[in-house]
């Protein structure tokens, strides 16, 4: 594993260090933030975030404690797509 500190997003609270892992086929890393342990992980799979038509590439994890928080990822090579399926229905790109 490598430790990397990432910037931390304009306003954001605080950097800190984390190390990175692989799994599941995607991205991942772990640290500890204001004494508690955070985990983020970035995996490939199609997703939808709510009630938008948009299907991104990415699952995102966020793990802080015992708190999990589910989203959706994209990257400029691999972005979102608005799919023609209802919102309610199936995820088909």
């Amino acid at each position: 594993a490598r430790e990397i500190k990432p910037p931390a997003p304009s306003g954001a609270g605080a950097d800190f260090v984390v190390t990175r892992f692989a799994g599941n086929n995607g991205l991942g890393f772990s640290g500890e933030w204001d004494g508690r342990m955070v985990h983020f992980a970035i995996t490939p799979g199609q997703c939808r975030a709510g009630q938008s038509r948009l299907v991104f590439p990415y699952t995102a994890t966020v793990s802080i404690e015992d708190e999990t928080l589910l989203g959706c990822a994209h990257t400029s090579d691999a972005p979102a797509i608005q799919s023609e399926a209802p919102v309610n229905g199936p995820v088909e790109p």
